[in-house]
């Protein structure tokens, strides 16, 4: 382990979509755990909420409220009862979505379930503009061999909630999403390893896809470097 390293805390159930907290603890999504954690550098941890599905990545909303890709569950949840700590009734596959979270009180809202008239399959992540829109990448998975069947891409969500619409078409899991500061170009992965970027008009429509690297272990999330 590099030397400025260290560990916080351990037996978190898939822990995704970190957040950096004002007094320094970090929000994440325990994916298989159906939790959002709030967990401190001397290793307390707290529960803000308890989302069915799969919570994944997060991010705070210009209202004050925690969004959380949702991924859904899985189609056959029983692949998991072995694991410690799992409960395969709250992993059953309910539809993904978008949920806003009040993390003072735990309360989870479904705010986006649908799009163009289909169900969300797998909301992955999640990344706001200056203008409180929102982008979302869904991964399309329910369970690995469900992976070639499920339609995926980029999702944009206004800041009333009221337009969603799909960006990207894929028949390839798109995971990750990161907007640049002046909120002009957008990257995210696509497949197992290729790091996009692409530009993002006046009109909100991501055109100009160029590959950044190619073939290497794809990550979970992604952020821009000021």
């Amino acid at each position: 382990m590099p030397q400025n390293m260290n560990t916080w805390t351990s037996g978190l159930l898939f822990p995704e979509g970190p957040v950096l907290m004002p007094d320094g603890s970090v929000l994440l999504s325990e994916l298989t755990g159906n939790r959002i954690a709030q967990v401190w550098p001397d290793g307390m941890k707290k529960t803000i909420a308890e989302p069915l599905g799969m919570p994944n990545g997060l991010a705070f909303g210009p209202d004050g409220y925690l969004y959380c890709a949702n991924m859904g569950g899985l189609s056959k949840p029983s692949i998991m009862k072995d694991v410690p700590g799992v409960n395969v009734a709250k992993l059953a596959y309910r539809g993904g979505s978008i949920q806003r979270i009040d993390i003072a009180t735990g309360e989870v809202v479904d705010v986006v379930t649908e799009c163009e008239g289909f169900t969300l399959p797998a909301p992955d992540d999640l990344i706001f503009d200056a203008e409180g829109n929102f982008y979302f990448t869904d991964i399309g998975v329910m369970d690995h061999d469900d992976r070639e069947g499920d339609e995926t891409g980029i999702y944009f969500v206004s800041h009333d909630l009221q337009t969603v619409k799909r960006l990207v078409r894929s028949m390839v899991p798109t995971n990750g999403i990161g907007i640049s500061p002046d909120g002009k170009k957008i990257t995210f992965v696509r497949g197992k390893g290729t790091f996009i970027l692409a530009d993002i008009d006046a009109k909100g429509k991501i055109s100009k896809e160029r590959i950044l690297s190619n073939g290497w272990n794809p990550p979970s999330d992604l952020a821009w470097s000021p």
